[in-house]
């Protein structure tokens, strides 16, 4: 792997950071999480807006879907604050496995 296919995947490893911790803010300051929602409010598409839902979900930050609703926010911001400190430590150590 040459240093500029490195660069452009941490480079997007930041972006995809910054977006996920953003609606973490987003969702736990707010009280709820929804795709739509996180769309509007962090300017992407639809389906990106899915994808972060359903990380928030497999990360425990937010419940299952309930039909229409809004998901249930089941942490605080002290448990979001750790449960990002983990996700980023768990996929640095990912990117530097792949990137060797």
């Amino acid at each position: 792997m040459d240093i500029v296919e490195k660069n452009k995947i941490e480079e997007n490893f930041d972006d995809e950071l910054y977006l996920f911790s953003y609606a973490v803010d987003i969702a736990v300051s707010s009280g709820m999480a929804s795709a739509s929602g996180l769309a509007r409010r962090l300017r992407v598409d639809f389906t990106k807006a899915c994808k972060i839902v359903d990380m928030m979900e497999a990360a425990g930050i937010i419940g299952p879907a309930d039909g229409a609703r809004p998901r249930e926010i089941l942490v605080d911001k002290d448990g979001a604050n750790n449960i990002l400190a983990n996700v980023t430590v768990s996929l640095l150590k990912q990117i530097k496995s792949n990137t060797k």
